[in-house]
């Protein structure tokens, strides 16, 4: 068949042409959902743009709806404890590790930490100097994220 192309058919099947609507949710998601608070946003922008230049596996970062849909889940289930398998340059980590909830808030009657703990893995060391090096930017944050380097399987 000459002039048969699949992703037509679908897109008038599905009334979606030019992803229209995946955009709408985005623009939605991202105007209703809490933003980060200002030195997170600050720290993730700067990260992100040295991603955007250093990398051209950039695409492997999470979206800004992504990552404000993590932050959000972290809060929302208060999450203490978090283990992330591929921190890539740790646009996702940081935005977790912002919103982990300090132990010592929690009512699990555990005694640990005064803060929670997020423990992320990743094979590349470059990308994860430069996740280390973001995330050292937000004082904060620098108890609650342990950076491991090697095969998340080995670990």
């Amino acid at each position: 068949m000459t002039g048969y192309n699949y992703n037509d058919i679908i897109d008038d099947f599905s009334g979606n042409i030019d992803n229209r609507l995946r955009t709408k949710e985005e623009e939605y998601a991202n105007d209703y959902s809490t933003p980060f608070p200002s030195e997170v946003a600050d720290v993730l922008k700067t990260l992100i743009d040295e991603t955007m230049h250093d990398f051209e596996e950039h695409y492997f970062m999470t979206t800004d709806t992504q990552r404000k849909l993590l932050f959000q889940l972290v809060k929302v289930f208060r999450c203490s404890r978090i283990l992330e398998i591929g921190t890539f340059t740790g646009v996702a980590t940081i935005a977790m590790a912002a919103a982990i909830q300090p132990s010592s808030s929690l009512s699990s009657g555990e005694n640990d930490n005064s803060n929670g703990k997020l423990i992320t893995l990743e094979i590349d060391s470059k990308a994860m100097a430069l996740a280390q090096k973001h995330a050292k930017k937000l004082k904060y944050l620098s108890d609650r994220i342990d950076f491991v380097l090697g095969p998340a399987m080995e670990r």
